[in-house]
């Protein structure tokens, strides 16, 4: 438990930390700010026994490290500690210069990986099963991720779907159009259709957006030409 850590942080002005199980990450506008972090982490660690994987941490910085930064840094005394650019916490890519692609790219690797260990059991299922093998094996890597970040429609998601096609219509995915394994069965398509990426992206990000706050218009817009402004 280190509940009692964390508040302490958070009487350093300016602290901001966030947590979930035994990941933490805080945030401060001023490397003197990390540095008092550090030095609360230590106190921490000598009272309790709960230590820190100081090379598995990192501080991610928004402008480039000045040599005063590095100083900081040093003094701390966490050996391996180190300015990054990019890092991971809670399995999110994040930090500047960082596009949706890169955020998608590792699960879109590691369903290229699974499609292949899995190509036997596809060549050898009915064409319903290789659909639910899809859903429940494959389409999940891409849901955690799907709550957070828009899926990138043709960097990720064509080759995703490129993939889907090919494993699972017949005739290297030539027999029919990727659209007929998503067709729901109302519109004569399977019973039990394919989980469509892109789709289930876009509910998934809408359905956290409060609707009820929104203001339209008791008037319809008439008119030839309408702009719309960001």
């Amino acid at each position: 438990a280190y509940d009692p850590l964390l508040h302490n942080i958070q009487t350093i002005p300016n602290a901001t930390p966030w947590s979930f199980a035994d990941d933490a990450a805080i945030g401060h506008p001023t490397m003197d700010g990390i540095a008092a972090v550090a030095s609360k982490i230590d106190a921490f660690a000598k009272i309790s026994g709960f230590g820190v994987n100081r090379d598995k941490s990192a501080v991610l910085h928004t402008l480039s490290p000045t040599l005063s930064d590095h100083r900081t840094l040093a003094s701390t005394g966490w050996q391996g500690l180190s300015f990054t650019n990019k890092t991971t916490y809670l399995g999110v890519l994040m930090g500047f210069n960082i596009d949706t692609k890169d955020i998608y790219s590792k699960a879109l690797k590691e369903y290229q990986k699974r499609s292949e260990r899995l190509s036997s059991a596809l060549a050898h299922s009915s064409l319903d099963n290789r659909i639910l093998i899809f859903n429940t094996y494959l389409h999940p890597l891409f849901s955690y991720l799907s709550h957070y970040y828009l899926i990138p429609y043709h960097e990720i998601g064509g080759i995703a779907r490129r993939i889907a096609a090919r494993k699972i219509i017949s005739f290297n995915g030539g027999a029919f159009k990727y659209i007929h394994l998503i067709t729901p069965p109302n519109r004569y398509g399977f019973a039990r259709p394919l989980r469509d990426l892109w789709a289930a992206n876009v509910a998934d990000l809408a359905c956290q957006f409060d609707y009820g706050s929104l203001t339209l218009s008791p008037h319809p817009i008439h008119g030839e030409h309408i702009a719309i402004v960001p």
